[in-house]
């Protein structure tokens, strides 16, 4: 296993604590499906430190972590690196992990590859976002996606530029003030699950671009808008 190094690229979701592990599992589920594969490898809590456990079955995850699942790893599931790609849980956010290299700094002038690495997580995030049970979601290289209680002390996020906002948890209403609040951007329906929305090229395949400041105006807008409805989810 050759681990990442930053930057990264985080395909992000809040799910509630509640449910972190098994939305873990069931990520990491699709990704094999996809067509990655699970190392058997996964790290979990004991004691006050985080240890690692071999020869793990996909199968028998959950039955294995008893409760205490950190990391999933996993290699070949984007094709953005050869590197071991993964699959986190901290606290109600479950993520995947991979490079974000090609996505920052001067790598992006590189605009073929740019979009060809970018139409790749693309569609990993769409899979996750079907595959998985989630309120909130979005694609963040070199940021954190925040937690509702995140949110509510500090709106002013920077995630909400390509992201996800489940219809099944939200309503119809949240939908339509987000896509208020954004104004011309991407915008394409996750089947019946929820909304994406995309401000950079990269991760939208009309490749529809919003400058940079202007999309961090409407990132920290649509968190403001989200605020009201998340003061009702899990901490």
């Amino acid at each position: 296993m050759v681990p990442l190094d930053p930057p990264y690229l985080e395909l992000a979701f809040y799910v509630g604590p509640s449910s972190a592990q098994e939305q873990g599992i069931l990520a990491a589920e699709a990704m094999v499906k996809a067509g990655g594969r699970f190392t058997g490898e996964i790290d979990v809590a004991q004691s006050g430190a985080v240890s690692r456990l071999s020869s793990v079955d996909l199968g028998s995850i959950k039955t294995r972590a008893e409760g205490t699942l950190r990391r999933i790893y996993l290699d070949n599931v984007t094709g953005l690196t050869n590197r071991t790609e993964l699959i986190e849980i901290n606290h109600g956010v479950v993520l995947f992990r991979t490079q974000g290299e090609d996505f920052s700094g001067p790598n992006r002038a590189r605009q073929g590859r740019l979009y060809s690495l970018g139409t790749r997580a693309y569609t990993c995030f769409r899979t996750l976002a079907l595959a998985i049970e989630s309120y909130y979601g979005a694609l963040c290289c070199e940021y954190s996606l925040e937690e509702p209680a995140d949110l509510r002390r500090d709106p002013r996020s920077l995630a909400f530029r390509d992201f996800f906002v489940s219809r099944v948890q939200f309503g119809r209403g949240v939908i339509d003030s987000v896509r208020e609040s954004v104004g011309e951007v991407y915008l394409e329906e996750f089947e019946d699950r929820g909304l994406y929305v995309s401000m950079s090229p990269e991760f939208n395949p009309d490749r529809c671009s919003v400058e940079t400041i202007e999309a961090q105006y409407r990132s920290v807008r649509v968190a403001e808008r989200l605020v009201e409805h998340l003061r009702f989810l899990p901490a």
